[in-house]
Parts: C-alpha cells; sequence; structure tokens
C-alpha cells in the first residue's frame, strides 16, 4: 500500500539538500535536481498502519484450556462457571494456556503490541505467559474494551475476537472468527475484515506491509 511521501509533497524532488541523498537529476538543460531521501524520488512511500494485537481468543488459547473447545457462545458457561469465573478460583490458568494457531504468526513480526482488557488480577500471570512465548513485546492492560482504541489510535488495526464493540470500531477490527462470535445479534462485527484460519491472517498483513520474519514452524 501506498501513501504520498510526506517530506516532498509526492513531487520526489527537494529544494533544500539538508539530510537528504545529493543524488541528481539533469532536467531542463542541465539543472540539478536534488532527489527527496524518504522516497527515492518516487513522490510515493510505502504506508504500514500499525497492528495490534488482542491476547486471549487471538493469541493465547484460554477458551481451550478452560472449557475443552471454543464454545459457541461468549458466555458459555461448563460446571457452571464462566470463564472468568474459572480463572478467578485458579490463576495459572493463564500461565499454561497453549498458544492459539495464530500465534506461530506473531512470533514472526519484531515486538508485537498486545492490548487486553482483564482484572488487574491477571496482568502479572499474562505478562509470565507472554515471557514464555516471546523474547520481546509490548503489553498494554486496560478495564474497559472500548479503551483499547484509544491505544490503536485512528489509522491502526487491532487484531481481536471480541464482538460486541459498537458498530464504528469494526472499520479497525481483523475479527478472527471464532464459533462464541459467529452468533452475535447485532452483525456489525462481520462488516469489516476476518479471519477464519491463519493464511487468511497473513494476507492481510502483507497487504498492509507488515514485514514477517522466518516461516511459521
Amino acid at each position: 500500500m501506498k501513501q504520498k511521501c510526506s517530506d516532498c509533497s509526492g513531487m520526489g524532488k527537494i529544494t533544500k539538500a539538508e539530510n537528504y541523498k545529493l543524488v541528481y537529476w539533469y532536467v531542463n538543460g542541465g539543472i540539478p535536481v536534488v532527489v527527496c531521501k524518504k522516497c527515492n524520488g518516487t513522490g510515493e512511500v510505502d504506508h504500514m498502519r500499525e497492528i495490534f494485537w488482542d491476547i486471549d481468543g487471538v493469541t493465547r488459547a484460554l477458551s481451550l484450556k478452560v472449557h475443552g473447545c471454543y464454545p459457541d457462545s461468549w458466555f458459555h458457561k461448563s460446571g457452571g462457571f464462566s470463564i472468568i469465573e474459572h480463572v478467578d478460583k485458579d490463576l495459572t490458568i493463564l500461565e499454561n494456556s497453549e498458544g492459539t494457531e495464530y500465534l506461530p504468526i506473531i512470533k514472526r513480526i519484531d515486538n508485537p503490541t498486545f492490548i487486553t482488557r482483564c482484572k488487574v488480577s491477571w496482568d502479572e500471570h499474562t505478562t509470565r505467559w507472554l515471557s514464555k512465548h516471546l523474547h520481546e513485546y509490548t503489553v498494554n492492560y486496560t478495564r474497559v474494551a472500548e479503551h483499547k482504541f484509544e491505544i490503536v489510535g485512528k489509522d491502526g488495526l487491532i487484531v481481536e475476537d471480541y464482538p460486541n464493540f459498537d458498530e464504528a470500531y469494526y472499520k479497525q477490527v481483523i475479527l478472527v472468527r471464532r464459533p462464541y462470535n459467529e452468533k452475535v445479534p447485532d452483525e456489525w462485527c462481520y462488516k469489516g475484515r476476518s479471519v477464519k484460519e491463519p493464511s487468511d491472517l497473513v494476507k492481510f498483513l502483507e497487504e498492509e506491509g507488515v514485514k514477517l520474519c522466518g516461516k511459521i514452524g
């Protein structure tokens, strides 16, 4: 994806040589023009929106650890307890859960940034889980789901499985499809991008210009 170079306003050339390549095009009878260093004279640069990652359901397979499956309802209970209630009884579940099928992709991204809504008591255990699986990362904890978008900003995207944001937020969501977000009353979450398998996500990331290091596996 390309956008107009901000340094030269899309012209590909500038009038001041400071901090730019001293490379010349000879035009108009041999008059030298300094080429913009940022875009190398093309007038365009790659535009890469910052990608953020939710944790549970996207990166960590907490439902598989607690329920043994991805249930068909966001409010599913097993043994009479919700996923939050199960975890609150044993916080080590957070550290002992496996990664999702998308974790190998996230591992290929340099210093991925996570945003997760959870209880304060979950923070330390989630940080330990991340450190177990990733060498470098940034994590943001929030207590209100919609506050994630204050971190994402106007131009960022978040890979997310939550189906109950207000409609406007899904313009900035890549939705990971799970059984529990397939039957929500409002279908706003399906109006934007969505992925059903890792290859779908890789395609979206490549379209956004995200560099993946190494190979999956």
